[in-house]
């Protein structure tokens, strides 16, 4: 046995062994489990990203379908990581990792041109998920946000760490972070680490579709702007979430329109610029 294939066994036991027992209601060992089928599933893919390694594989050889599919794997066992949270009733944990989801949803739907039937479906069925899962566990934490909060900001639980440090390992691959490159239906958006769209201090420099189009960069400080309301503003809260994720479905299309119209695109940048300018002014951003 190599040692890739070593990876991908201990994957699919470690999965295997997780849900029997979450099945069984035996959370805290399901969770340790998920966190080590992270960890293999994330090593496995860089042994294929490293030179010298005898399993390397080029980014740019690697196909979009095995790109696309590793992100929803990925998902998957952030799903079932959500789920067991939930269930255990540890809402702000389960939330935390919701918007582990959230930020894996928003990556694959830069390349929804490329996705086939069940991965459209499965799709939409993450972000229905998302959804009730932030209704019911803000409706659970609502008359006690200040608890919620220091629990997530001062939880030192070994297996929560271990989970969200596997999982900011799987996002540093390249597998991830150029995951926009070759896609077909993302000529707007940089190939910036997406993961930093969590609400977490973030400087992402992704998915600003409509004001890359009118601005004709991705680099301009007004999208900077506009990025740090999205993720200041928007991306913590549910309602702010969902209109993202709006945007995200009908982003790509409208800035395909704007760029084939020059006297939109020349207008549409004025607007722009005189909202990132009033934004700064405001101070209602911090970019």
């Amino acid at each position: 046995m190599t040692i890739l294939e070593e990876y991908q066994h201990n994957l699919n036991t470690y999965l295997a062994q997780a849900d029997n027992n979450r099945e069984n209601k035996n959370y805290p060992l399901a969770l340790q489990q998920y966190a080590k089928a992270i960890e293999n599933f994330y090593k496995s893919l860089q042994l294929i990203e490293t030179p010298g390694s005898g399993f390397y594989v080029d980014r740019y050889s690697y196909s979009q379908q095995k790109k696309i599919s590793a992100i929803f794997y990925m998902a998957g066992i952030i799903q079932k990581v959500v789920f067991s949270y939930l269930e255990m009733e540890d809402h702000s944990e389960a939330l935390f990792f919701n918007q582990k989801l959230y930020i894996l949803v928003a990556t694959i739907v830069k390349s929804e041109d490329d996705l086939n039937v069940q991965q459209i479906q499965s799709y939409q069925k993450l972000l229905e998920n998302i959804n009730m899962v932030d209704v019911i566990a803000n409706h659970s934490l609502r008359d006690k946000a200040v608890e919620a909060q220091n629990q997530s900001n001062n939880n030192c639980d070994e297996t929560f760490k271990n989970l969200s440090l596997n999982f900011d390992n799987f996002c540093s691959l390249n597998v991830y972070r150029f995951f926009s490159e070759s896609s077909s239906s993302n000529r707007y958006s940089t190939s910036t680490d997406v993961s930093s769209l969590s609400s977490e201090g973030s400087t992402s420099s992704s998915s600003c579709f409509i004001a890359t189009a009118a601005y004709s960069t991705s680099t301009h400080p007004d999208l900077d702007t506009f990025r740090s309301f999205r993720d200041e503003k928007l991306l913590p809260h549910p309602l702010g979430k969902n209109l993202v994720t709006l945007y995200y479905k009908t982003g790509p299309t409208i800035a395909k329109y704007i760029e084939k119209q020059p006297a939109i695109k020349q207008k549409l940048k004025h607007h722009l610029a005189n909202l990132a300018n009033w934004m700064r002014h405001k101070k209602i951003t911090s970019r």
